[in-house]
């Protein structure tokens, strides 16, 4: 693993409260996961930014092409 990825694992293990890198990790996988399946059963993800702004994130795209 590089330093640069190791470093950011490790800024956002601090800013999520996370005990260590497995847990950070696990718990991405489990939102990625939750995103991934709702896109495929038709619904959409949205980000709304704090000016009020809404982008779609894609997840599933390569599911969508097979």
């Amino acid at each position: 693993m590089s330093t640069d990825v190791r470093d950011r694992l490790d800024e956002l293990r601090d800013r999520a409260n996370a005990d260590s890198r497995s847990e950070l990790l696990r718990r991405a996988l489990a939102v990625y996961d939750m995103l991934v399946t709702n896109e495929i059963n038709g619904g959409v993800a949205v980000l709304r930014g704090a000016d009020g702004n809404e982008s779609r994130l894609v997840f599933a795209e390569a599911v969508w092409a097979k």
